[in-house]
């Protein structure tokens, strides 16, 4: 059952650094940030039914975080529709690529903001240093170059290229 699933789930996270059965990335981003509220004065949190009672700790943020933490660190480019941008603090933006619909954090430094902001909502490539998880999952981006790339609708069909690949050789 659901309840016993998110409990042994967590009592597996509080030994080790592995995936519990059923946890998504997302479900272990918001463990993580529950056992990262815990400091001096509440350091355990017990979350328990009749049966079995189980505890959230740091440890637990510090398993997650080698679960799902960025671990490698390389140059290289992503493409994706630039999505969610925010510009308090230190600023960042989310892509969604293609391959895989899945959100990549882009962060940039302040001098890149209106660049960031005039690309909102559209198709774009950028390239910097990529934070990559051990299964190769990419998780971040420290962004030195945005570019904005057509939309879809003005990418040429395949029946237009077929005609300009038969025009070259004539």
């Amino acid at each position: 059952d659901l309840v016993e699933n998110i409990q042994s789930g967590i009592s597996v996270l509080a030994e080790k650094a592995q995936r519990p059965r059923f946890f998504s990335d997302r479900a272990l981003k918001q463990l993580e940030s529950l056992a990262k509220k815990l400091n001096h004065e509440m350091q355990v949190l017990r979350l328990g039914s009749e049966t079995h009672v189980v505890s959230i700790t740091k440890d637990i943020a510090r398993n997650i975080d080698e679960i799902i933490g960025p671990r490698f660190e390389s140059y290289g480019s992503i493409e994706g529709c630039l999505d969610g941008a925010n510009i308090h603090k230190d600023p960042y933006f989310h892509i969604y690529t293609a391959l895989n619909d899945r959100s990549i954090k882009c962060n940039v430094d302040k001098k890149m903001m209106q660049r960031m902001l005039d690309c909102l909502g559209q198709r774009v490539y950028v390239y910097g240093l990529i934070q990559s998880r051990n299964d190769g999952e990419r998780v971040s981006i420290l962004v030195q170059e945005i570019e904005a790339l057509p939309s879809e609708d003005e990418l040429p069909t395949i029946q237009e290229m077929i005609g300009i690949l038969a025009e070259g050789n004539n």
